[in-house]
Parts: C-alpha cells; structure tokens; sequence
C-alpha cells in the first residue's frame, strides 16, 4: 500500500510544479531517474526487506508520475485535437503494455527477489529515460528556431495547418 500512496502524492506534486512552471520533459526524465534509483535498491541482493520495501516506494514515486507526465508532455507538443487524442492513446497503450510484459518477466522461480524482472523494468526505463532526454533536446532546438524565425515553420502549411500550431 505504501508504494502506489508514495505513488498517488508524488504524481499530485509533480502535476502542479509542471503545470505551474510549464515544464514537462526535464521533469518527466527526472521523475524516471528517481524510478530506476528505486529499481537500482530492489536489485541489490543483500539488501534487507525493509530497504527493497523502501526502493518500492521509490520506483512508485518516480515511475508513475513520469507516465502521467508523458501524456501531458505529448498533450502539449502535438497540435490538432485528433493528432493529440491518438498520440495520448498511444503513450497510454505502450505504457499499460508494460503489465502483459511484467506478468512474463516477474517470473515465480525469481521469487523472492524478482532480480531478473526488476533488471528488465530498470533497462526499459532507462531507455525511456534517454529517449524523453533525446526528445526533450529535439523540440528545445525545434522550439529555439522557431523563435529565431517564425516564419519558416509557416510555409507550406495550410490556413487549417496554421490554426491548428
């Protein structure tokens, strides 16, 4: 229960300081490196129960924000109502697909220490953690010449393709 409430206050908290601050991609990357700090405890083999009970607490408190603010993060960067609703969709459908690959990975013969399934979370986290940091990079640059330039992100678009920016 501790982990998903450490989980439930945290993603409170990053929703407001993202929507106050009006970041989305440096806190999403830093909400999943707290993540893979937890999933670093719960691999250690010679931790006690009680400090992998804590890691537990740490990946809720990283992971689950992260994937909330990947979907306002998508939200915000991709214009067009039906561009925004399949793009969220599809943040949504590959982070649930997350659970058909957790109940192959968290394998019961890994009982009690789940190393194998753990690792697996870890290295697709971090890969996520560097792609949000590639995609983060990519639309600050997009974003800085756009400003330098305005009207080279206009040509060739439609009236419609404009409204929609």
């Amino acid at each position: 229960m501790p982990p998903f409430f450490c989980a439930g206050v945290s993603t409170i908290i990053v929703a407001i300081i993202s929507d106050r601050k009006r970041v989305r991609g440096p806190i999403m990357i830093l909400s999943s490196i707290i993540g893979i700090l937890g999933y670093i405890l719960l691999i250690i083999p010679s931790l006690s129960a009680p400090a992998k009970y804590v890691g537990a607490c740490i990946v809720g408190t990283g992971l689950v924000p992260a994937v909330t603010t990947a979907v306002a993060w998508i939200a915000n960067n991709i214009a067009g109502h039906a561009k925004r609703g399949i793009a969220a969709g599809m943040v949504l459908m590959s982070a649930n697909i997350g659970g058909i690959i957790a109940s192959q990975i968290y394998r019961e013969k890994d009982s009690p220490n789940y190393t194998f399934g753990n690792s697996m979370a870890l290295g697709c986290l971090v890969v996520a953690t560097c792609i949000a940091a590639l995609q983060y990079f990519i639309y600050k640059t997009l974003n800085e010449k756009k400003r330098k330039n305005p009207q080279s992100f206009l040509q060739g678009k439609s009236e419609e393709e404009i409204r929609n920016l």
